[in-house]
């Protein structure tokens, strides 16, 4: 059921599948749900939350089981990348 300011994008039929835009909050959010839990969030702040709903950085990557792991897969035949830059806090 939406709260008061916010709109819900249902899925078809009972799939419980959910893009929910909340305007309660600052800015408000953009939060996706399938089978009725939320999975992922766009905060207010511009930082996107995968596993959790209270992302601390621009990409926060959470899980409650197994090991949070990011892939990156390119079926053809270039190369695939991932480039991390430490600025000048370092990477760590």
């Amino acid at each position: 059921m939406a709260q008061p300011n916010q709109r819900i994008i249902q899925g078809a039929g009972n799939q419980k599948q959910n893009i929910i835009l909340d305007g309660n909050s600052a800015g408000g959010n953009i939060a996706f749900a399938t089978n009725g839990s939320e999975r992922m969030r766009i905060d207010s702040s511009g930082n996107l939350g995968i596993g959790t709903n209270s992302p601390s950085s621009a990409l926060s990557v959470a899980r409650s089981t197994g090991e949070a792991v990011i892939s990156i897969t390119n079926s053809g035949t270039a190369s695939s990348w991932l480039t991390l830059s430490p600025g000048s806090g370092g990477i760590g």
